[in-house]
Protein backbone atom coordinates (compact mmCIF):
# COMPACT_ATOMS: atom_id res chain seq x y z
CA UNK A 1 0.00 0.00 0.00
CA UNK A 2 2.39 2.61 0.70
CA UNK A 3 4.67 1.71 -2.15
CA UNK A 4 1.85 1.79 -4.11
CA UNK A 5 0.84 5.56 -2.85
CA UNK A 6 4.64 6.64 -3.63
CA UNK A 7 4.22 5.61 -6.46
CA UNK A 8 1.33 7.42 -7.51
CA UNK A 9 2.21 10.57 -5.86
CA UNK A 10 5.95 10.22 -8.03
CA UNK A 11 3.94 10.13 -11.58
CA UNK A 12 1.27 12.87 -10.25
CA UNK A 13 3.87 15.42 -9.21
CA UNK A 14 6.77 14.48 -11.48
CA UNK A 15 9.13 13.88 -8.55
CA UNK A 16 11.45 11.06 -7.66
CA UNK A 17 10.44 10.73 -3.31
CA UNK A 18 11.66 7.63 -2.01
CA UNK A 19 10.01 5.93 1.31
CA UNK A 20 11.00 6.34 4.79
CA UNK A 21 12.35 3.25 6.00
CA UNK A 22 10.83 1.64 8.83
CA UNK A 23 12.08 1.64 12.36
CA UNK A 24 13.13 -1.12 13.78
CA UNK A 25 10.15 -2.67 15.43
CA UNK A 26 7.73 -1.15 13.61
CA UNK A 27 7.31 -3.95 10.59
CA UNK A 28 3.79 -3.76 10.08
CA UNK A 29 1.53 -1.12 9.07
CA UNK A 30 -1.77 -0.54 10.43
CA UNK A 31 -5.43 0.41 9.33
CA UNK A 32 -6.46 3.74 10.26
CA UNK A 33 -9.25 1.15 12.24
CA UNK A 34 -6.82 0.03 14.52
CA UNK A 35 -5.37 4.20 15.18
CA UNK A 36 -8.27 5.05 17.66
CA UNK A 37 -6.25 6.73 20.11
CA UNK A 38 -2.77 7.17 18.09
CA UNK A 39 -1.45 10.64 18.88
CA UNK A 40 -2.19 9.90 22.75
CA UNK A 41 -0.56 6.66 22.23
CA UNK A 42 2.62 7.81 20.92
CA UNK A 43 2.88 11.20 23.18
CA UNK A 44 3.01 8.69 25.96
CA UNK A 45 5.43 6.09 24.47
CA UNK A 46 7.63 9.07 23.44
CA UNK A 47 7.40 10.38 27.61
CA UNK A 48 8.24 6.52 28.87
CA UNK A 49 11.08 6.11 26.34
CA UNK A 50 12.57 9.29 28.00
CA UNK A 51 12.00 8.71 31.23
CA UNK A 52 13.82 5.24 30.31
CA UNK A 53 16.88 6.98 29.34
CA UNK A 54 16.83 9.46 32.44
CA UNK A 55 16.10 6.01 34.28
CA UNK A 56 19.29 4.27 33.10
CA UNK A 57 21.77 6.93 33.43
CA UNK A 58 20.26 7.14 36.94
CA UNK A 59 20.79 3.28 37.06
CA UNK A 60 24.24 3.88 36.30
CA UNK A 61 25.21 6.31 38.71
CA UNK A 62 23.18 4.32 41.46
CA UNK A 63 25.77 1.08 40.39
CA UNK A 64 28.89 3.63 40.92
CA UNK A 65 27.38 4.88 44.25
CA UNK A 66 26.82 0.98 45.68
CA UNK A 67 30.54 -0.08 45.48
CA UNK A 68 31.06 3.20 47.03
CA UNK A 69 28.94 2.69 50.06
CA UNK A 70 30.41 -1.07 50.28
CA UNK A 71 33.64 0.56 50.50
CA UNK A 72 32.46 2.91 53.31
CA UNK A 73 30.55 0.89 55.44
CA UNK A 74 33.43 -1.97 55.42
CA UNK A 75 35.93 0.49 55.96
CA UNK A 76 34.22 1.56 59.46
CA UNK A 77 36.28 1.94 62.68
CA UNK A 78 34.93 0.72 65.68
CA UNK A 79 34.07 3.40 68.64
CA UNK A 80 36.66 3.45 71.11
CA UNK A 81 36.19 0.05 73.52
CA UNK A 82 32.18 -1.01 72.45
CA UNK A 83 32.54 -3.21 69.57
CA UNK A 84 29.04 -2.56 68.71
CA UNK A 85 28.92 1.22 67.06
CA UNK A 86 31.10 2.16 64.75
CA UNK A 87 32.09 5.63 63.58
CA UNK A 88 31.52 7.47 59.86
CA UNK A 89 33.28 10.46 58.87
CA UNK A 90 30.79 13.28 57.72
CA UNK A 91 32.00 12.60 54.17
CA UNK A 92 31.61 9.43 53.90
CA UNK A 93 27.29 10.20 55.81
CA UNK A 94 26.75 12.54 53.19
CA UNK A 95 27.61 10.29 50.45
CA UNK A 96 25.19 7.73 52.04
CA UNK A 97 22.64 10.23 52.28
CA UNK A 98 23.59 11.36 48.83
CA UNK A 99 22.98 7.55 48.12
CA UNK A 100 19.82 7.10 49.81
CA UNK A 101 18.23 10.11 48.17
CA UNK A 102 19.55 8.74 44.24
CA UNK A 103 17.79 5.12 45.77
CA UNK A 104 14.79 6.73 46.45
CA UNK A 105 14.27 8.32 42.97
CA UNK A 106 15.10 5.67 41.14
CA UNK A 107 12.93 3.78 43.00
CA UNK A 108 10.10 6.39 42.04
CA UNK A 109 11.20 6.71 38.36
CA UNK A 110 10.77 2.65 38.24
CA UNK A 111 7.26 3.15 39.91
CA UNK A 112 6.51 5.78 36.60
CA UNK A 113 8.16 2.54 34.46
CA UNK A 114 5.04 0.42 35.54
CA UNK A 115 2.60 2.89 34.08
CA UNK A 116 4.25 2.45 30.69
CA UNK A 117 4.02 -1.53 31.03
CA UNK A 118 0.38 -0.48 31.72
CA UNK A 119 0.16 1.70 28.96
CA UNK A 120 1.65 -0.86 26.53
CA UNK A 121 -0.83 -3.80 27.84
CA UNK A 122 -4.01 -1.47 27.11
CA UNK A 123 -2.34 -1.18 23.72
CA UNK A 124 -1.89 -4.55 23.07
CA UNK A 125 -5.63 -5.29 24.05
CA UNK A 126 -6.84 -2.23 22.14
CA UNK A 127 -4.79 -3.64 18.95
CA UNK A 128 -6.07 -7.11 19.90
CA UNK A 129 -9.91 -6.27 19.98
CA UNK A 130 -9.34 -4.01 16.84
CA UNK A 131 -8.10 -7.21 14.96
CA UNK A 132 -10.83 -9.23 16.03
CA UNK A 133 -13.27 -6.77 14.95
CA UNK A 134 -11.55 -5.97 11.75
CA UNK A 135 -12.02 -9.90 11.25
CA UNK A 136 -15.60 -10.10 12.32
CA UNK A 137 -16.74 -6.80 10.07
CA UNK A 138 -14.50 -8.29 6.86
CA UNK A 139 -16.35 -11.60 7.73
CA UNK A 140 -20.34 -9.84 7.28
CA UNK A 141 -18.68 -7.81 4.54
CA UNK A 142 -17.88 -11.47 2.61
CA UNK A 143 -21.54 -12.51 3.50
CA UNK A 144 -23.12 -9.07 2.51
CA UNK A 145 -21.34 -9.49 -1.09
CA UNK A 146 -22.05 -13.36 -1.42
CA UNK A 147 -25.44 -12.26 -0.51
CA UNK A 148 -25.96 -9.31 -2.85
CA UNK A 149 -24.25 -11.14 -5.30
CA UNK A 150 -27.94 -14.28 -4.91
CA UNK A 151 -29.72 -11.06 -4.81
CA UNK A 152 -28.40 -9.75 -8.03
CA UNK A 153 -28.86 -13.23 -9.61
CA UNK A 154 -32.13 -12.93 -8.45
CA UNK A 155 -32.91 -9.74 -9.94
CA UNK A 156 -31.59 -11.20 -13.24
CA UNK A 157 -33.37 -14.55 -13.34
CA UNK A 158 -36.65 -12.34 -12.89
CA UNK A 159 -35.72 -9.24 -15.03
CA UNK A 160 -35.64 -12.21 -17.57
CA UNK A 161 -39.21 -13.85 -16.51
CA UNK A 162 -40.47 -10.14 -16.80
CA UNK A 163 -39.09 -10.51 -19.98
CA UNK A 164 -40.26 -12.94 -20.90
CA UNK A 165 -44.03 -12.45 -19.91
CA UNK A 166 -43.68 -9.04 -21.75
CA UNK A 167 -43.18 -11.37 -25.61
CA UNK A 168 -45.75 -12.99 -24.17
CA UNK A 169 -48.45 -10.62 -23.78
CA UNK A 170 -47.02 -9.01 -26.81
CA UNK A 171 -48.01 -12.07 -28.50
CA UNK A 172 -51.19 -12.23 -26.70
CA UNK A 173 -52.40 -9.26 -28.00
CA UNK A 174 -51.51 -9.52 -31.62
CA UNK A 175 -53.50 -12.71 -31.99
CA UNK A 176 -56.61 -10.85 -30.14
CA UNK A 177 -56.51 -8.57 -32.94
Amino acid sequence: MRVRCIEFFNKEYQVNYQLKTKLKGRNRDYHITEMENYQMIKKSIEIHQNNLKVLKKKQKKLSNNIFEIKEILESLKAKGLIKNQLVIDVKNRDKAIVFIDLLDKTIAEYQNIQELSVTLNEISNELISNRQRLKLLTKNNESLNHEIGKLNENIKEKENKIQELKEENQHLNILKK
